[in-house]
């Protein structure tokens, strides 16, 4: 076979942000063979590896499936990945992703608080790059659904289930339609079944036959159209949050990590409790979504530069 692009990072399950990267980096090196790992990929020759995007630095655990010893004896670069800063570093941990970060051809992390970390920790300061998923190409399909509320809820500190049922009768009261958009088909946490079973789970639970749930075989691009043409969107998921960003759909979330967080405020706003959830659902809301166009500009040009760069000779 020729020269190849081995991939690593979140990729083989359908989970909606690693999708979009995946997506991206094919649409960025769209003349390359990109094959993203899964654990059995053997490197040859002339190969190159991207370690990326999303949350790949894990400063209480490596996780040698991302971080694959193989790839130190290539051409490789770090891209897009996002640091757990709310975690302490073990000692142990931090010396095996440093042969990594001193390795790489070109490093990038997704915010100024990874960088930050990483320059602290291990003394060497990564590139800020806008998160991949801004520079992600989508084609629409066309949709023609009535006005309608779409939620996407997993299973979250932030919200009980109690609430997430409360929250959905609350928009079917008012908007009388809503869409719930499983976006996380891996199983997360303590949650043992998928995304879909948990929006099923919750269906039953409000116990309407005004909501419809988004099944797993609708296609990304599906997805992103839902979300563009959805009255207001609550979600639980990062790349929800984005992807309104983007569509200029008005959002809100409750999720109050730090990864959350510094997506929010690239638009000065902040996560919401229940009851300002509430309040969401009935007010009118504006969000200043100015600065998106820049950060997509951004995005697919910090991409092509490392595309070049990886594309370099020695």
């Amino acid at each position: 076979r020729g020269s190849m692009y081995i991939i690593y990072g979140y990729y083989g399950f359908n989970n909606f942000g690693d999708e979009i990267f995946l997506r991206t980096f094919k649409q960025i090196f769209f003349d390359k063979d990109i094959i993203p790992t899964f654990g059995y990929q053997i490197l040859k020759e002339d190969d190159r590896a991207i370690i990326g995007g999303g949350d790949l630095v894990l400063p209480y655990y490596f996780n040698s499936y991302y971080w694959d010893s193989q790839v130190l004896n290539f051409r490789f670069g770090i891209y897009g990945v996002g640091v757990y800063t709310d975690y302490e570093w073990k000692e142990e941990v931090k010396n095996q992703y440093r042969k990594f970060f001193e390795k790489a051809r070109y490093f990038t992390v997704r915010d100024s608080e990874s960088a930050q970390n990483i320059s602290d920790n291990f003394g060497i300061r990564p590139i800020v790059v806008p998160d991949v998923a801004f520079a992600y190409k989508y084609n629409f399909p066309e949709i023609r659904f009535r006005n309608y509320f779409c939620f996407s809820f997993r299973p979250s500190p932030e919200l009980t289930e109690e609430q997430m049922v409360s929250l959905t009768k609350y928009a079917i009261e008012r908007y009388k339609r809503v869409i719930f958009l499983p976006l996380h088909f891996a199983t997360h946490g303590d949650c043992k079944v998928g995304n879909f079973e948990f929006h099923l789970e919750l269906s039953k639970k409000v116990n309407s036959n005004r909501i419809w749930i988004v099944p797993d075989s609708v296609d990304l691009d599906y997805r992103i159209a839902i979300i563009r043409n959805s009255v207001k969107y609550i979600t639980l998921a990062m790349h929800g949050c984005l992807l309104s960003m983007r569509e200029r759909t008005v959002f809100a979330t409750p999720h109050r990590s730090t990864k959350f967080r510094n997506l929010l405020k690239l638009i000065n706003y902040e996560p919401l409790n229940y009851k300002e959830l509430l309040d969401f659902i009935k007010s009118d809301v504006k969000i200043d979504f100015n600065n998106v166009q820049n950060l997509e500009k951004q995005s697919e040009m910090e991409l092509k530069k490392f595309k070049k760069i990886m594309e370099e000779d020695d």
